[in-house]
């Protein structure tokens, strides 16, 4: 490279750099080249004098002078540079630029101190293809004495002797408007206060301090700054012992918005907490844009949060039955409100209903959420297990996702291990310990029975003694000091005794595929229901049943084959004996709540979706039910009962019902039956040789 110079012009500057002689530092490559393309040497590398730790005048650099200048060429070229600074604690602004907008060199500068090899500090353009380089960098000098600047390409593997290819570098000694200063430590962590802090160099760590005298308390905060800036501004919040963190945020653009970070966090423990403000890369800074960081501290709302906290699973509040929290607050970011519930000797062969309600004032910008877990009996764990995997095992299905789901309790597989998802935690059940389920989420107008998000309801099977519910915003985005949520966690005895165990799958997250998917493992839940038979009829039930909560379905076998018999005038009624399936019902419950009561012969489907009422259903009038004895039988039937969206339940109102398979023909009002239509299911004595293929 030239030796250095002040900036003049280009081709001056050029034309002095070809007396130049010497050698560069022992650990680079000496300048120099013995390649030339012919152009008189315009592509030759420029000779220099630049040695490491010298401090001969012609590198020297002086804080507001004017730029030296030279190359970097050959490769792995160094060009070492120096300067003076006389008091401790300063901060050097340091230029380093080119005049073209695509070279080669990616330039680097690295500052040292003298008699040390330990970069302090430095900055990088890691593409000098993309456009002129501009490196502006603040750097903080702990001492006073001699420092020395190293201009190089970033790999060592790039020149550009080029003419107007110089680079220019430049200093100044800048003073520290950051008033707080010196709080780059824990140990000289400032209080904060009404003037405003900068981020003066790269690297800069901004340490403050808050005393809190008593527990219990919640933390608002809130950086700011007035304009754009280069520096990206991020808080860390750390707990007394000054290494551990609570919280923190950061604006990942400085120059897109004026920043203004704000959180609410719950400080457990009096003591001194510690706030360090940086920049988010520690690759920028700014000493004419600062920041304003407010903080304040007041008691918890919540009275659970006060004296301790309930933000997890072991840390749960009790709750009584029916018993409502009315002074529960999600008062600060991430806050986790656990609550336990307790019902001796629940079980998936003894289960009771859970009933879960929260109401959110609609002032409040919380978007309440329900979590409802239950440790599984069937997984044993113990403290510190992963507790990530059940022991149920799921899969098959041809690899429907919905199909593998609804084989686990938690709705989740984890389809690389063939194993149900567990939630990570090893919970206390009551009488055992086993990994936990997350058995319910909530969320969403989709739980709640007036359509508002604010207000979740459902009813939910219960399978264990001990059931855990949180309440958390969702996505952990709101907190609200101002506005309590009222939540109210209700057991209800199971009524349905065809429930113990369950029979049907508990889906709360049902959707179409898994309804048609898991038809076949329920009819193995299926409850056998005793028939009987006289001459005329066979008769199974009645049956009394709930749906009791979201998600409920009741399957059940009915305990007869019916079988094929002869006709005893086949020449009117056809070769074999045909049945009129009848439904006799009643519901008493929930006007809003239709229920479906659907006969399957093999693949086939029968059956209504009635309301609240009673009668009979199949005998006439245009509704079409019936066994073939041609085609049909002897079968078995199964019956399902259901609500068609899954969403509503009524666990105080049974229905009744009582099935009837009564020996008849196909009747002439069904489709099947009639001229013309395929595939007819049975003879019809008025259309006997039907003309399909």
């Amino acid at each position: 490279m030239t030796r250095p110079r002040m900036f003049c012009h280009v081709l001056l500057c050029a034309a002095i750099a070809f007396g130049f002689s010497g050698c560069g530092g022992a650990t680079e490559e000496p300048d120099g080249s013995t390649n030339d393309a012919g152009d008189g040497g315009l592509d030759d590398c420029q000779q220099d004098n630049s040695t490491k730790g010298s401090t001969d005048d012609e590198w020297k650099l002086t804080a507001g002078g004017e730029a030296l200048s030279g190359y970097i060429c050959p490769k792995r070229d160094i060009d070492h540079y120096w300067f003076t600074v006389d008091t401790a604690r300063t901060i050097v602004a340091v230029s380093l630029s080119n005049n073209v907008a695509l070279s080669e060199v990616d330039l680097c500068y690295d500052i040292f101190l003298q008699g040390q090899d330990i970069r302090i500090s430095g900055k990088c353009d890691s593409d000098g293809t993309d456009g002129i380089t501009e490196l502006e960098g603040t750097h903080y000098l702990e001492e006073a004495g001699t420092y020395f600047i190293e201009v190089r390409d970033e790999g060592g593997d790039d020149e550009d002797p080029r003419l107007p290819n110089n680079y220019m570098l430049s200093i100044e000694l800048v003073p520290d408007k950051d008033g707080y200063e010196p709080n780059n430590t824990v140990a000289t962590a400032a209080d904060p206060g009404v003037g405003q802090g900068y981020i003066s160099y790269l690297g800069d760590q901004d340490w403050f301090k808050l005393t809190v005298n008593s527990s219990g308390q919640v933390l608002t905060l809130d950086l700011t700054n007035t304009d754009m800036t280069p520096v990206d501004l991020r808080y860390e919040v750390f707990m007394p012992d000054q290494t551990t963190p609570i919280n923190g945020g950061q604006d990942d653009d400085g120059m897109r918005n004026t920043t203004a970070l704000h959180d609410i966090l719950a400080l457990g423990e009096a003591g001194t907490y510690y706030i360090l403000i940086t920049d988010v890369m520690h690759d920028d800074s700014d000493l004419d844009v600062g920041y304003t960081l407010t903080v304040s501290t007041q008691n918890n709302p919540d009275p659970r949060d006060r004296t301790g906290s309930n933000d997890t699973w072991d840390t749960a509040t009790p709750i009584t039955s029916g018993s409502t929290v009315s002074d529960g607050y999600i008062a600060t970011r991430g806050d986790d409100d656990w609550y336990v519930i307790t019902s001796p000797g629940t079980t998936d062969a003894n289960p009771a209903l859970i009933e879960i309600d929260i109401v959110v004032p609609s002032t409040s910008v919380i978007d309440p959420a329900i979590d409802l877990h239950v440790a599984d009996p069937n997984t044993a764990c113990s403290a510190g297990d992963a507790c990530d995997q059940l022991v149920w095992s799921c899969g098959g299905c041809d690899n429907i996702i919905d199909c593998i789901n609804a084989q686990c309790p938690s709705h989740e597989c984890l389809t690389f291990a063939g194993k149900c998802k567990g939630n990570g935690m090893c919970m206390n059940g009551g009488s055992y310990t086993g990994c936990g389920i997350l058995s319910l989420f909530m969320h969403g107008p989709d739980w709640s029975e007036s359509g508002s998000s604010k207000h979740l309801h459902t009813v939910a099977p219960m399978y264990g003694e001990k059931y855990y519910v949180k309440v958390n915003d969702y996505q952990a985005r709101h907190v609200d000091t101002a506005h309590a949520y009222n939540l109210t966690v209700t057991v209800h005895p199971e009524l349905d005794t065809h429930d113990s165990p369950p029979n049907g799958l508990y889906l709360p997250y049902i959707t179409g595929v898994m309804e048609d998917e898991t038809r076949d493992w329920n009819r193995g839940m299926a409850t056998t229901i005793s028939c009987s038979q006289t001459a005329t009829e066979i008769t199974c039930g009645p049956i009394e049943g709930y749906l009791s909560y979201r998600g409920d379905q009741d399957w059940y076998k009915l305990d007869i084959v019916i079988p094929q018999e002869a006709e005893s005038d086949p020449a009117t009624m056809g070769d074999n004996i045909d049945y009129d399936l009848l439904w006799d019902w009643s519901f008493s419950g929930r006007s809003d709540m239709p229920l479906g009561y659907v006969v399957m012969a093999g693949s086939r489907e029968m059956g209504p979706e009635l309301g609240v009422g009673s009668g009979t259903w199949g005998d006439g009038g245009g509704e079409c039910s019936y066994l073939c004895g041609e085609y049909q039988l002897p079968t078995t039937l199964y019956l399902w009962v259901f609500t068609p969206t899954f969403k509503k339940y009524d666990y105080q109102n049974p229905y009744n019902l009582t099935i009837r398979a009564v020996k008849g023909v196909c009747p002439d009002n069904c489709s099947y039956c009639e001229a013309g239509q395929c595939n007819y299911p049975c003879p019809n004595p008025n259309n006997p040789v039907p003309d399909c293929d």
